[in-house]
C-alpha cells in the first residue's frame, strides 16, 4: 500500500471524527468546558463548533470517493461532497446564530 492509497482512508477517518466532535460540541455533557479549553475565544469557539459537522461529512464522503478510486459513483460522491464543504467553510466565516448550540448562545 502506497502512501496514494492512504489518502482516501486518511481523509475518511478525519470526516468520520470531525462528525464526532461535532456531535460532542452539540450534545455532550461539558462540551462548553471541552470547547473552551482548546479554544479560549469566543470567535474561534463559534467558527469551530458550527463547521465540524458539514466539513466532517464533506471530507469523508471525499475519502470514500478516493477509496473507491475512479468511477461514477466516486465522482458523484466527490460532487456530494462539495456542498458540504462549502457550507461547513461558510459557517465557519460567518458563524450564523441558528447554528450554533445553546451553550455557546448563552455565554
Amino acid at each position: 500500500m502506497t502512501n496514494q492509497d492512504l489518502g482516501g482512508p486518511v481523509l475518511m477517518i478525519m470526516g468520520l471524527g470531525s462528525v464526532g466532535l461535532g456531535a460532542y460540541a452539540y450534545l455532550g455533557v461539558n462540551a462548553s468546558r471541552f470547547v473552551l479549553l482548546r479554544f479560549g475565544n469566543p470567535r474561534s469557539q463559534a467558527a469551530f463548533v458550527v463547521s465540524l459537522v458539514p466539513d466532517g461529512v464533506g471530507l469523508a464522503l471525499a475519502g470514500i470517493a478516493l477509496t473507491l478510486g475512479h468511477g461514477v459513483v466516486s465522482r458523484v460522491l466527490l460532487a456530494l461532497s462539495l456542498p458540504f464543504l462549502v457550507v461547513g467553510i461558510t459557517a465557519a466565516i460567518f458563524r450564523p446564530r441558528w447554528m450554533q448550540p445553546r451553550w455557546l448562545l448563552h455565554r
